[in-house]
């Protein structure tokens, strides 16, 4: 029963870890959407599984067996790839970057088949529900892990456990004792509430929300379970950035500034020394649903520089030629 928790948590790690994790990182690298959006095709392999099925059912590597075989085989080649797939960057060689996603894509699905096949001739009838719920269970722990566990939505009601005592046992579990959990209900009453909060969620939302009020609720959540202990401050240089009074300050003195003028200076400051074009800011800063003419940028980072001019610190912003801009900590010229 081991082995069938084991063999879930293989799959659900490198499954996460070509899908949304590596979308998060493109992204923070400040690729393109456009590149971003084809890497969907990276998990062609597991729709592709049905082709390569036949052929390790067919075929039993010697010594081995037919099963073991083929996923030591994969494990091997799984292991080659997330290396390699580690030491690539996105944002200088995406090519490299693609062929060693779908690598991993390719192995883990492969070793998905095999895993799902050693299951059913392994263990006994009477033993497959159990297994089967110690592979999803596995499953699901590797995805939590390749995420990183930033934060867990946990519903009161769920068909198999409760919220509350999903959030006591994960809260018991060390690996996953600090990440933060908001619970959403639709469960009103002042019973409900304390026992959701009592259990260990750091919110409680009721249902019906808003997408807004969600993505409130996660920011406040992750400001106050910091694990850096942070103090909400962002400083470059001679820039410091309050994110919790979202004041700017200049050599220490406040300064006035606009909100669309203090998100671009907040991404500047967290993506030091990367170049970005018009496109990419506006995806970062004003959001992939909003439709704005590339200019905009422009005209925004003339008043970003025009109050960053009050403590001669403008040339921080730096123009790429026939691409965008650049923040750059440098002494004044």
């Amino acid at each position: 029963m081991l082995v069938a928790l084991i063999m879930g948590y293989v799959v659900g790690l490198p499954l996460e870890l070509t899908g949304f994790v590596l979308k998060t990182w493109m992204r923070e690298e400040g690729v393109d959407l456009t590149i971003i959006g084809l890497f969907a095709l990276v998990g062609l392999p597991y729709t592709l599984k049905f082709i390569t099925a036949p052929i390790l059912d067919r075929y039993t590597i010697p010594m081995f067996g037919r099963r073991r075989g083929w996923l030591l085989i994969f494990q091997i080649g799984l292991m080659i790839s997330v290396f390699t797939l580690g030491t690539t960057t996105p944002g200088r060689n995406p090519t490299m970057v693609a062929l060693a996603a779908l690598l991993v894509a390719f192995f883990s699905a492969s070793q998905d088949t095999v895993i799902d096949a050693y299951r059913r001739e392994d263990l006994a009838d009477e033993e497959l529900g159990f297994g089967s719920s110690l592979y999803v269970s596995g499953y699901r722990i590797g995805m939590l892990i390749a995420t990183g566990g930033g934060l867990i939505l946990a519903d009161h009601m769920m068909p198999h456990m409760s919220g509350p005592e999903l959030t006591r046992r994960l809260r018991k579990d060390p690996v996953t004792t600090n990440i933060p959990i908001i619970m959403l209900t639709a469960k009103v009453s002042e019973d409900d509430k304390v026992t959701g909060l009592d259990a260990g969620a750091d919110d409680y939302v009721i249902k019906p929300f808003s997408p807004r009020e969600l993505i409130a609720r996660i920011n406040a959540v992750l400001r106050r379970t910091d694990p850096d202990g942070s103090d909400g401050k962002i400083t470059a240089g001679d820039i410091t950035l309050d994110t919790e009074s979202r004041q700017l300050f200049l050599d220490g003195n406040p300064t006035h500034i606009g909100p669309t003028e203090y998100r671009l200076l907040e991404f500047f400051m967290t993506h030091v020394n990367r170049a970005y074009s018009r496109s990419q800011l506006l995806d970062h800063v004003w959001g992939t649903n909003v439709f704005l003419e590339e200019r905009t940028v422009d005209v925004h980072i003339r008043r970003l520089r025009k109050i960053l001019e009050v403590a001669n610190l403008q040339h921080y912003i730096q123009t790429v030629r026939s691409h965008g801009y650049r923040f750059v900590i440098e002494e004044s010229r």
